[in-house]
């Protein structure tokens, strides 16, 4: 019996033996499987890391590339603004310059219009200045023969005056205008006093010849008044100055020595 029982222990303890082995080679068959199940899970876990990271790597790219062509086209822009800047200097330059050659040309044609002035103002001034040169000599030459024409009576009566003048020969309650022989009352008209004033300013000197009968009171002294006072107002307005002088005649004494020399005032 003894012998018999060892052996049934022993047979269950080579079962129990292989039951442990079994259960062993159970564990490692389980512990290899996790460990190829853990490997693949890395593994996964690894290329699903290797796809995130390169997915934000080309998302990275493509901000990058992105901003990239902001930037670039914002540079472009400003390129742009500024050609347009240098554009528009250029042109302000290029108009600073044309407008100041404009007006140095404008200065430079003015200045040329003023000496055109100047040298046709001259040459009217020098033209002028010939023509009046010529009547002084004319007017000279006049004067001469008029001179040399005088008699003695006439030369006495205007002193040093060589040149035309009116003869006015006072009588009574009258006078006689020369030349012309035109009488004249003691209050004339504004027609006659105007017209005697233009004949004397012309010839540029007047002769009051007094007659006995003409004197105080009478045509001297009244025409002598209207005409001296109507000379004083053409001077005193920038006219011409008229000599002027009086001399007394007997009432029998011939009035032909004093009578101007040329047929006109």
């Amino acid at each position: 019996m003894k012998a018999g029982s060892r052996n049934s222990i022993l047979n269950l303890d080579i079962l129990a033996l292989s039951l442990l082995c079994c259960l062993l080679a159970s564990v490692v068959g389980v512990l290899v499987l996790s460990g190829e199940d853990l490997r693949a899970e890395e593994s996964r876990l690894e290329e699903e890391k290797k796809r995130a990271e390169e997915k934000r790597r080309r998302e990275e790219q493509k901000r990058i590339f992105t901003e990239l062509r902001q930037q670039t086209a914002q540079i472009h822009t400003q390129v742009q603004e500024v050609e347009h800047s240098r554009q528009a200097i250029a042109a302000k330059l290029n108009y600073a310059v044309l407008e100041r050659e404009n007006r140095a040309l404008k200065s430079r044609a003015t200045e040329l219009q003023q000496r055109i002035n100047v040298m046709t103002r001259l040459r009217a001034a020098k033209a002028e200045s010939a023509q009046l040169a010529k009547e002084l000599e004319e007017k000279e030459k006049k004067e001469e023969l008029a001179s040399a024409s005088l008699s003695p009576e006439a030369r006495r009566m205007l002193g040093e005056y060589k040149g035309r003048y009116v003869l006015v020969e006072c009588v009574q309650d009258s006078a006689i205008i020369h030349p012309g022989n035109d009488r004249i009352a003691m209050k004339p008209s504004r027609e006659q006093v105007e017209k005697l004033l233009e004949q004397i300013t012309k010839a540029g000197f007047v002769a009051f010849v007094v007659r006995p009968a003409g004197w105080y009171n009478n045509s001297y002294d009244k025409l002598k008044t209207i005409i001296y006072a109507e000379l004083k107002k053409i001077e005193k307005e920038g006219g011409k100055e008229v000599g002027r002088s009086t001399f007394p005649l007997d009432a029998a004494e011939s009035i032909a020595n004093y009578l101007p020399p040329d047929p006109q005032p």
